[in-house]
């Protein structure tokens, strides 16, 4: 299940909820929708079938007022405890601000209770530049018995925001989802539009887009491995992968004009200032493979990484887990074999080319699903889309100009459209619902709001002192899933 939605219909007296699967075994693309009646929602759960559309209803209820139906943890997700229980704030007459709201200051967490048993809050305010999520760790000496968080402290109203938007203004809007994935999530924006008005993306486009999605990657897989190590206490690594990163968040600037490489994306189109350099990208191989052979040779580093934070692949199968935390857990991670409004970054990894011998070839891997199998995972993408970005540089070199922008007239008619991309983190998705040039409706999904659950999982049985290396290489993004 990549995505399950809800537009309030006021006109026609329903809730619709859509509902939309991806590289599924009879189509790439499979969407339904079903409508409640407005005036009493009611939503038959599938929690029972399914973890991810549970914690989707559980969206759903908060945002819209939907009752569930036999849903086994009907419990807020979104809305903290000081929101008032009747104020749902993606219905069309829902007041712009709730009012006052009442100081709940003793949120309700699960507790274990026992004599042995204490309790340790973290956040929701950390040190450093962290964005807000609180963690309650219930353990017994230095062993976690379990954690629960509690995200959603920047809920910024990202998908109100959408409503009303211009199709250019959406696409820079999706920007500032999520800051490292600016690229993704404007990408998917672009294509939910071009998918709903039928627009076609010339070649030269399709490679631009390509590129730029890989360098988004490549400068987050970057700062990963240099984050774990530095978690290690291996300052030295995360100080030579920072002069890596720089050069490519400089080249990124080059390429685009945006250290980020905002403003590179138009509806039917994307855009390069001036042309890649493939010698660029081998270099930064070269770089970085010294740079990892000297991390991961060290047996100190190495052995602080190996069978911590462990999350198996029955788990990542049951909790929906995507991209790399899936695949270091085991579960294949299927390419988006759909239309070309599906764009998927290559994350095919060699086998054999380390100890645990991982691939994305649809089978299920011998990844370990520690922190070592997630760095790995990480090193091993980072080396395929380098050398795909040189590859592509070498052939935007031989191609004519692209097609920046689109200039065909929008349609009036109310349409809808879906655009799915195999973005860094995983599979991101965007829905959007349009009618005359503008954006009525858009649900958006982050691969953080399938991987989050995961770190609670993972903690079980670690010590409390490994929380910020287990969490850092999940390196999931709070306002991604927040929104």
């Amino acid at each position: 299940m990549a995505l399950v939605g809800a537009e309030d219909r006021q006109e026609d007296g329903i809730i619709e909820i859509a509902y939309v699967l991806v590289n599924t075994p009879t189509a790439p693309l499979m969407e339904w929708t079903v409508p409640l009646e407005r005036s009493d929602p009611q939503l038959p759960s599938m929690a029972s079938l399914d973890f991810s559309i549970g914690r989707f209803e559980r969206e759903i209820a908060d945002q819209f007022g939907v009752t569930l139906i036999g849903h086994p943890q009907p419990a807020r997700l979104v809305k903290h405890a000081h929101w008032p229980e009747n104020y749902h704030p993606l219905l069309n007459d829902a007041a712009p601000s709730p009012g006052s709201l009442a100081d709940e200051t003793d949120y309700k967490f699960l507790e274990v209770d026992s004599d042995a048993i204490y309790e340790i809050g973290v956040g929701p305010v950390h040190a450093g530049i962290i964005e807000p999520g609180h963690f309650r760790f219930s353990a017994v000496g230095e062993s976690i018995i379990t954690m629960k968080a509690r995200l959603w402290f920047v809920h910024r109203g990202i998908e109100k925001l959408f409503e009303g938007r211009s199709y250019p203004e959406a696409i820079v809007l999706a920007e500032k989802i999520s800051g490292d994935t600016s690229i993704g999530h404007s990408l998917a924006m672009a294509e939910a539009v071009e998918d709903a008005l039928g627009i076609e993306i010339d070649p030269t486009s399709t490679l631009v887009r390509q590129l730029l999605l890989g360098m988004e990657q490549v400068y987050n897989l970057v700062n990963d491995i240099g984050a774990i190590a530095n978690d290690v206490a291996f300052s030295i690594i995360h100080a030579f992968t920072g002069v890596q990163r720089e050069y490519i968040m400089r080249e990124n600037k080059r390429l685009t004009g945006h250290r980020l490489l905002r403003g590179s994306l138009r509806l039917g189109g994307g855009e390069l200032r001036e042309q890649p350099n493939p010698d660029f990208f081998l270099d930064r191989l070269a770089a970085m493979n010294e740079i990892i052979d000297i991390f991961t040779s060290n047996v100190m580093a190495m052995d602080r990484l190996k069978g911590t934070g462990i999350l198996d692949t029955v788990d990542a199968k049951a909790i929906g887990c995507v991209g790399y935390v899936a695949q270091a857990s085991g579960v294949p991670v299927a390419q988006i074999e759909a239309p070309s409004r599906f764009t998927a970054v290559d994350h095919d990894t060699p086998a054999d080319t380390h100890s645990n011998g991982g691939q994305n070839s649809g089978k299920e891997s011998s990844y370990a699903g520690d922190v070592a199998a997630r760095l790995d995972v990480r090193i091993e993408q980072l080396r395929a889309t380098l050398l795909r970005l040189a590859e592509l540089s070498k052939r935007l070199g031989t191609m004519p100009a692209s097609n920046v922008g689109c200039d065909q007239s929008y349609s009036s008619l109310r349409t809808n459209g879906v655009g799915c991309v195999e973005s860094w983190r995983g599979r991101l998705t965007h829905r959007v619902i349009t009618e005359n040039g503008r954006i009525l409706r858009a649900k958006i999904v982050d691969p953080s709001f399938f991987n989050w659950p995961a770190v609670s999982v993972s903690l079980r049985g670690a010590m409390v002192a490994d929380f910020p290396l287990i969490n850092k290489s999940f390196n999931l993004s709070y306002a991604g899933n927040d929104l």
